[in-house]
């Protein structure tokens, strides 16, 4: 079965209990007051209105085993959001936005390549707009990332930033001139698919980028488990070698194990040369770092800042993301309330929304 051959019903709706309570519905009761932001990854979705005022009037997440199955990963968005949506009026919601983990065609909504959902050339915005009757807007998670940086966390008063997440996988977000910029495909800022190294050109990389594979969450566990033997401390701290994550090997190091050391040394070196090279095209105010790997900035920060200051011909500023969990959920809030026309500062955030 096809993603796109599926049933566009729309579940029932009811009027939200006591919509009164927010300031703003009380202002313009004929109005659409809420916005809805979702982010869906390969391991878990989770959704969120807001009113806009900026309190969260509902939040659902689910998460599940890492399945690239198209169907039913459509399967869980839409029940996601069905449930959501339940006790709420559509004719209240400006619009909704999505953040997935993949590449987009921004303006036709069209999901081209998300491998860990298993999606290709899904037109996703489409199926949204027919199944629920709401503007619906597609966007690359770690620019909806940077978007959230940008306008409510360690980005905010820049006009041009750069945001690098290091988790499971590696993703950059390009705000340029005040605005996300995606490039002529739709791919700018795929920093995890750089290449480090002319050797490795002729090598298959797969749905991991280059990159990634050495300096990602997933590159750095897999570099440990072939690396580190049964009785290594890095081992140790996970339980067995096959449980090795990067979350040990940083642990491992702070107890200064040389191969976790060795391990991390790389991690640095890598992310320092794809940061230091973005930085001379792009010359950008501010770099903004997140995602697991930075959970560890005690140990990686400070020293790619000093390999980067010696290189670049202008440094820039670098600075913690402030957002964690919700960064992609913030930036999807904030699509939706900007295309649905709501004045700048409308929404506000200063941590994430559990």
């Amino acid at each position: 079965m096809n993603p796109g051959d599926m049933t566009h019903s729309r579940p029932d709706h009811t009027v939200l209990a006591n919509p009164a309570a927010h300031e703003s519905y009380e202002a313009t009761p004929t109005a659409p007051h809420f916005v809805l932001g979702a982010d869906i990854g390969g391991s878990h979705m989770v959704a969120a209105i807001a009113a806009r005022d900026g309190q969260i009037v509902v939040r659902r997440a689910i998460r599940f085993s890492p399945r690239p199955d198209p169907v039913l990963n459509l399967t869980r968005l839409f029940k996601l959001l069905d449930e959501l949506l339940t006790g709420v009026e559509i004719g209240h919601v400006a619009g909704l936005a999505l953040g997935v983990p993949g590449t987009v065609q921004h303006k036709d909504g069209i999901v081209t390549w998300a491998p860990a959902l298993g999606w290709t050339d899904l037109s996703l915005a489409s199926m949204l707009t027919d199944r629920y009757a709401l503007p619906a807007l597609v966007e690359n998670d770690v620019n909806l990332a940077a978007l959230a940086e940008h306008r409510h966390g360690a980005g905010q008063g820049t006009r041009n930033m750069v945001c690098v997440l290091v988790g499971t996988n590696i993703g950059g977000g390009l705000i340029l001139n005040g605005e996300l910029y995606r490039g002529f495909h739709g791919v700018a800022g795929e920093i995890g698919m750089m290449i480090p190294d002319p050797m490795l050109f002729t090598e298959e990389w797969g749905d991991s980028g280059c990159l990634e594979s050495f300096a990602g969450g997933n590159g750095i566990a897999r570099r440990a488990r072939l690396l580190a033997p049964s009785d290594s401390a890095i081992a140790v701290v996970a339980g067995s070698v096959n449980a090795i994550s990067a979350e040990h090997v940083f642990q491992a190091a702070r107890e200064h194990d040389q191969l976790a050391q060795h391990l991390v040394q790389k991690t640095i070196d890598y992310l320092s040369l794809a940061i230091a090279n973005t930085i001379c095209v792009l010359d950008p105010e501010l770099i903004v770092l997140g995602g697991g790997v930075f959970a560890s900035s005690d140990l990686v920060l400070e020293p790619i800042r000093f390999n980067v200051q010696r290189v670049v011909p202008a440094m820039p500023h670098f600075a913690l993301a402030r957002f964690r969990d919700d960064a992609v959920l913030v930036g999807a809030l904030t699509l939706a309330a900007e295309a649905a026309g709501w004045p700048a500062g409308a929404l506000q955030f200063n941590h994430d929304i559990h």
